[in-house]
C-alpha cells in the first residue's frame, strides 16, 4: 500500500496531458515540475504560470517578522512599529492604548465587592497614574514582501 501511494502522487506530480492547461516561458503542462539552475529553485505549472515549490516564495504584501534588517526583496513595515498583530477580515483598523487608569470611589464597596481603605483623610474618587500594560516582550523587525 505504501509503494502504491507513492506512484499515484508520482502520477499526479508528473502525468502530462493534452485536456490540462499550460504555462508558457518556457512552456510547461499543469503538473509539470521544472528545476531553474540559475535561481537554484524548483518549480510547478500550476496550469497558468509557474510557481516556486518550498521556501522562498512569499506573496506580494505579505508581512513577515525578522531577527535582523529586511532581506533583499522585503520593505520594513513601520506601521508595526509599537504595536502587537489582531487578526480581522480586512486590514488597516487600530486600537488599544499604551497606557491605562483605574478609578475607584474612596471608603466604600468597589466595583469588585472588596472594601477601599477607609482610612484615607479624604472621601471621593481616586484615579490611579498612568502605566504600561506590556507584559515582557522581544522586539522584532517587521518587513512587507515587495
Amino acid at each position: 500500500m505504501r509503494h502504491l501511494s507513492v506512484l499515484l502522487a508520482s502520477a499526479v506530480l508528473f502525468s502530462f496531458g493534452s485536456a490540462w492547461a499550460a504555462c508558457s516561458s518556457p512552456t510547461g503542462s499543469e503538473g509539470q515540475l521544472r528545476y531553474d539552475s540559475t535561481t537554484k529553485a524548483l518549480f510547478l505549472c500550476n496550469g497558468t504560470a509557474w510557481g516556486a515549490v518550498g521556501g522562498g516564495a512569499a506573496p506580494t504584501g505579505m508581512v513577515a517578522m525578522f531577527a535582523t534588517a529586511c532581506p533583499s526583496g522585503w520593505t520594513r513595515f513601520a506601521a508595526m512599529d509599537g504595536r502587537v498583530p489582531k487578526g480581522a477580515a480586512a486590514y488597516g483598523a487600530t486600537g488599544g492604548a499604551d497606557t491605562h487608569t483605574h478609578t475607584t470611589n474612596i471608603g466604600s464597596v468597589n466595583a469588585y465587592g472588596g472594601w477601599t481603605d477607609k482610612n484615607v483623610a479624604t472621601a471621593g474618587t481616586k484615579t490611579s497614574s498612568a502605566s504600561s500594560s506590556w507584559p515582557p516582550y522581544l522586539e522584532v523587525v517587521w518587513c512587507q514582501k515587495n
